[in-house]
């Protein structure tokens, strides 16, 4: 009451709970749109991961496994980061319009855990700007499963 208005503070505290459990497994028939950002799309039989990096929470075993695939027109190899919060566990190099798996060994302290698992890709691939009208996502990979063993 003794600040003036334009001198006062508000702070904003945004917090993400970890749920208590979750999948070992995450696909079509078990997630939906509201598991992995992008929503499932049935001509990539998979989830469009459209941000820089996406993540789904997994209960964890010994090793991350997902299948993946990426489809920019130029057709280069794409590396692709499997991680857990922000450490790197591993990846791979995959190439275009194929599906292909990247795996990653999950470290011993994170075994059984419920954690964050992300894929990174290397670069993305915007419509927009190679001439494709209305259609301004940021392409990374399509995800058709992932899941750990």
């Amino acid at each position: 009451p003794r600040l003036p208005f334009v001198a006062s503070y508000l702070f904003v505290f945004v917090l993400e709970k970890s749920p208590g459990d979750a999948p070992t497994e995450v696909a079509p028939a078990l997630g939906g749109p509201a598991v992995i950002p992008g929503g499932w799309h049935g001509a990539e039989s998979g989830s469009r991961w459209t941000k820089e990096r996406a993540g789904v929470w997994l209960r964890l075993g010994s090793r991350v496994r997902a299948e993946v695939l990426h489809d920019e027109p130029d057709g280069a190899p794409l590396e692709l980061a499997v991680a857990v919060e922000r450490e790197r566990i591993g990846g791979g190099t995959i190439s275009a319009r194929a599906w292909s798996e990247v795996a990653a060994d999950v470290p011993e302290a994170l075994r059984g855990t419920v954690q964050r698992v992300f894929l990174a890709p290397s670069r993305t691939w915007s419509p927009g700007d190679h001439g494709v009208r209305d259609d301004l996502r940021a392409l990374g990979v399509s995800v058709r499963r992932i899941w750990t063993e």
